[in-house]
């Protein structure tokens, strides 16, 4: 299960049509694979980079797809 870390503006990537994305740093020498930090809402999905493949939670499948166009 991943975890969904406190959220801090130095952690922030882009932000675009009502979604924030958030990016944390490397903790205690262990990572999962590259990932971004999706929020929209109250919703939040873990993405991983380049692929675009949900990890974890989820966002409503317009801003899914918008975050593809990203890719």
């Amino acid at each position: 299960r991943h975890s969904f870390p406190t959220r801090r503006s130095s952690d922030l990537v882009s932000a675009f049509l009502g979604m924030v994305l958030y990016m944390y740093p490397e903790k205690n020498g262990r990572h999962n694979r590259p990932h971004v930090h999706v929020m929209y809402g109250d919703d939040e999905c873990v993405l991983s980079i380049p692929e675009g493949e949900v990890l974890a939670g989820e966002i409503p499948g317009k801003q899914l797809r918008n975050c593809a166009d990203i890719y």
